[in-house]
C-alpha cells in the first residue's frame, strides 16, 4: 500500500532473490543482508528485509501481508521448512507480488 512505481514488483522480486542470495547491498541503515544459511527454514518475517528495502525508497509504502512455502499448496505464514542439507533459492517465476493502491 502506498505510493509505488509500475515495474516496482519486479524490484521486489529481484531484491528477495539477491536476499537469499547473500547479495542484498549492504545499506547504513541496519537491514540484515545475510540471507539463508544451508538447512535454515525460511520464515515470513526474513523477507520483510528485502521487500521493506525496496519499498522503502517510494516513501509511505508498507507491506499488508507476506506468506512463504515450499509449493503453492502449502502457502502460509509459518516457515517453509527445509531440511538439514536444504538451502533456500528463490525464482523470480515462483514470486508473486500483488500490489493494492
Amino acid at each position: 500500500v502506498g505510493t509505488l512505481p509500475s515495474g516496482v514488483d519486479v524490484e521486489i522480486k529481484q531484491a528477495i532473490i539477491d536476499y537469499a542470495e547473500r547479495k542484498l547491498l549492504p545499506t547504513d541503515i541496519g537491514f540484515n543482508v545475510e540471507g539463508f544459511e544451508i538447512g535454515e527454514d525460511v520464515p515470513p518475517g526474513r523477507l520483510y528485509t528485502p521487500v521493506n528495502k525496496t519499498i522503502g525508497a517510494y516513501g509511505d509504502s508498507y507491506i499488508t501481508r507476506l506468506e512463504v512455502s515450499r509449493s503453492p499448496a502449502a502457502v502460509g505464514a509459518t516457515p517453509a521448512a527445509l531440511v538439514y542439507n536444504e538451502l533456500a533459492v528463490f525464482d523470480a517465476s515462483n514470486i508473486t507480488v500483488v500490489i493494492n493502491v
